[in-house]
């Protein structure tokens, strides 16, 4: 698992462009499919994923 790539990710689902918003939670979301069954994710990372899937939530760009 590559934290790394995750946390940039993250920093993608929080940026001001809601296209990049978008494309960062569908990146996450491949990623952490492909890892899903071979790692287990930090505590920590794993609640920050949550958060910036809860604020799309939010979002003022329906595509998001």
């Amino acid at each position: 698992m590559s934290t790394n790539k995750i946390m940039d990710l993250l920093k993608q689902c929080e940026d001001h462009d809601k296209d990049t918003r978008y494309m960062g939670a569908m990146d996450l979301c491949s990623e952490l499919i492909k890892i899903s069954e071979t790692s287990k994710i930090d505590e920590g990372i794993e609640r920050r994923i949550c958060s910036a899937f809860v604020k799309h939530l939010n979002d003022s760009s329906l595509d998001v």
